[in-house]
């Protein structure tokens, strides 16, 4: 379900884009083993200062 919600806002996030509008999304999870696919044909990365897997308990 999660990975349907990330693909619906960047299609929005793309069409923002060409009105020359931002749509930043923000995601967060208490589960350190959370992982979701391709999201608009891009990675969906954790945030640099949330450390490594390990500093995650992954």
């Amino acid at each position: 379900m999660a990975q349907v919600v990330l693909e619906i806002i960047a299609d929005q996030a793309r069409r923002a884009a060409v009105l020359r509008r931002r749509l930043i999304c923000l995601v967060q999870s208490d589960d350190p083993q959370i992982r979701f696919e391709l999201v608009g044909a891009m990675p969906v990365r954790w945030n640099n200062d949330e450390g490594s897997d390990a500093g995650r308990g992954a």
